[in-house]
């Protein structure tokens, strides 16, 4: 993530950021020219999920999922604003939208997968399958580990 921002708010930015202690940074920002610009970027430690994990996710949980709500004359996607609904096509996009909103719902914050390291994307994909074998009684074939060979 990357906050941008000038001497005069850099306060608004930090405090969006609860329970990290800035008083160094923000002794070495007061020493900027007023009006100076500059950002503030946060990354996680950790490692970096892999190509793998991503093209499991994209070519067998998806479509299978995706495959599973459309053979399910019950399931749709519905977005809902207030007392107004929208019905949402099944495609691939609307379905990795959906599981990452239900994802931040059950661990209480949304996390977007370029920001994901490897155990945060193993914990999403295990949500995802865990969800289609609870609520649409689909089983996702566990990955071939030997697949490059």
């Amino acid at each position: 993530m990357r906050y941008s921002f000038t001497k005069r708010n850099h306060g608004s930015v930090f405090g969006r950021l609860v329970g990290l202690n800035w008083t160094e940074l923000t002794a070495e920002i007061d020493k900027w020219e007023a009006g100076a610009k500059g950002y503030l970027t946060v990354q996680k430690e950790g490692v970096p999920k892999s190509r793998s994990q991503l093209a499991y996710y994209y070519a067998v949980i998806l479509p299978i999922g995706l495959k599973s709500m459309a053979e399910n004359d019950e399931v749709c996607l519905e977005f809902r604003i207030r007392d107004k609904m929208a019905k949402l096509p099944l495609t691939i996009d609307t379905l990795d939208l959906f599981f990452k909103t239900r994802y931040a719902d059950y661990r209480g914050v949304y996390v977007d997968k370029r920001e994901m390291d490897k155990a945060r994307c193993s914990d999403f994909m295990d949500f995802a399958i865990k969800w289609l074998y609870r609520w649409l009684d689909c089983v996702v074939p566990p990955p071939d580990l030997n697949w490059i060979e």
